[in-house]
């Protein structure tokens, strides 16, 4: 047990700041009071727990001093915070105020910071007036406060709290009951009043509000039943409640009965329980999550320098969609096999012997474009391109200007016609140097025409000699 005290009170203030980011960006006061409050309680009892470890001597005077007077203070500062957060969403729920504007928020700060920290500051000035010596120490727990029980005792120190509690429950009870009526468009409704609330967070401060006040008002009333039951001392005057006031009263466990100092491990367990609560209720939100991303992110980029995660967006992580394929349907009965047989083996090329044009086969003049122009041939070797003969009804052609079938919106380009089968490419005689030569297709039908005109341009021309 001695052990795992220190443990447990460490843990507990290691795990209560872990939501703060997320509640310093939202400024509630009432829930970084809380915060607030836990921590330094928890740290406090872990280093009680740690001094004070077998042993009761007086080793700091000093710091029992200050911490019992915490303790104090936590005892209404803890129900006046889960009071604040109740009275604020039962607003927000409620019809009262369309929308929070800037002056009713400074005006709820202002009431928070009262509520969360004067009034336990207040309430520790006022222990003075029933605290009969200075402090108590107890083995394996360490300073505690002194407290003078009686009818003053009561009404300082543990009436405030239960009137608090009351409170919290009434407005508990009508932010629920607002919750309920409005639960189809209640996010809209915080959306509207310009708050920083969604509904997910709405429910887990409520939750943990109720949660912490059930729970201290538990943990308070069984302190009173075990203050109270053996009997309470007579408040006469300030001079016999306070003589002797530097007296430090000191308990080993030895002289402790069991019975009260289980009662004594339960009343110290409170604290750190009621920081667990609260991590489960906030330390798993989604601001909390993203939060922690960020921390090891900077971690991972500081001290390991190592590159930051990639981070999807909400558009990376929606699914894929993709069009469905349109497969094309074509129907053609034509077989081309002889046609790949034909592209194999063609003829070789062989200049003309007569250094005129060369046609292999007739062709139509009216498969011709009308921009087709003729090239007259002049006196040199010209250039003959011959494709593979064919006829122009073959089966080929027709399959190539058969539109094909399509079963998509979008038709692919239709495949183009081919180029004549019977084509002359006459190559003139002359050319400038490194410049391309001159060919143009040519009908074969005016071959012979050209031909012979061809042979009257050579008879007037006279070509020079090329260096």
């Amino acid at each position: 047990m001695a052990l795992s005290m220190p443990i447990g009170a460490f843990i507990a203030a290691v795990l209560v700041l872990i939501p703060l980011p997320s509640h310093w960006r939202a400024r509630n006061v009432a829930t970084l009071a809380i915060i607030v409050w836990l921590f330094v309680l928890n740290v406090i009892y872990c280093v009680n727990t740690i001094v004070w470890r077998k042993t009761v001597l007086n080793y700091a005077p000093v710091w029992c001093d200050i911490t019992t007077k915490i303790i104090i203070g936590s005892s209404t500062a803890l129900p006046a915070c889960t009071l604040c957060i109740c009275k604020h969403l039962e607003l927000v729920a409620s019809t009262r105020v369309v929308r929070l504007t800037y002056s009713d928020k400074r005006r709820r700060m202002i009431f928070e910071v009262i509520m969360c920290y004067v009034v336990p500051v207040v309430m520790m000035a006022l222990h003075y007036i029933v605290q009969g010596h200075r402090f108590d120490i107890v083995e394996e727990i360490g300073c505690l406060p002194a407290t003078y029980f009686s009818v003053p005792a009561v009404l300082i120190v543990w009436f405030l709290p239960f009137v608090f509690a009351v409170i919290t429950m009434i407005y508990a009870a009508v932010a629920f009951y607002h919750f309920f009526q409005k639960r189809v468009s209640f996010a809209t409704h915080l959306v509207n009043s310009n708050t920083s609330l969604s509904t997910n967070r709405y429910l887990r401060l409520m939750a943990m509000a109720v949660a912490e006040m059930i729970w201290g008002t538990a943990l308070t009333t069984f302190t009173l039943i075990m203050n109270v039951v053996p009997g309470l001392l007579v408040w006469d005057n300030w001079a016999d409640v306070h003589s002797d006031f530097d007296r430090v009263d000191m308990f080993p466990t030895v002289l402790i009965s069991p019975s009260y100092l289980a009662q004594l491990m339960l009343v110290w367990w409170a604290i750190p329980i009621s920081a667990y609560l609260f991590f489960l209720f906030f330390g798993f939100g989604g601001e909390s999550v993203q939060d922690y991303r960020r921390a090891i992110d900077a971690v991972r980029c500081k001290i390991f320098r190592m590159s930051p995660r990639e981070t999807k967006s909400a558009i990376d992580s929606l699914p894929t969609v993709r069009p469905p394929r349109h497969v094309m349907k074509t129907i053609s009965t034509v077989d081309l096999s002889d046609d790949k047989e034909d592209f194999q083996t063609l003829p070789s090329y062989s200049p003309p012997a007569n250094g005129g044009v060369f046609v292999t086969s007739p062709i139509k003049a009216e498969t011709l474009s009308d921009s087709t122009s003729t090239f007259l041939d002049i006196e040199s070797s010209p250039l003959e391109i011959s494709f593979p003969s064919s006829s122009p009804t073959s089966s080929t052609d027709t399959a190539l200007r058969t539109p094909p079938l399509q079963d998509d919106v979008y038709p692919v380009s239709l495949a183009q016609e081919a180029a004549p089968a019977n084509t002359v490419f006459p190559y003139p005689a002359y050319h400038r140097p490194f410049s391309p030569s001159n060919a143009c297709p040519v009908p074969s039908t005016q071959a012979q025409s050209q031909q012979d005109d061809v042979t009257q341009v050579d008879a007037k021309c006279e070509v020079p000699d090329m260096v």
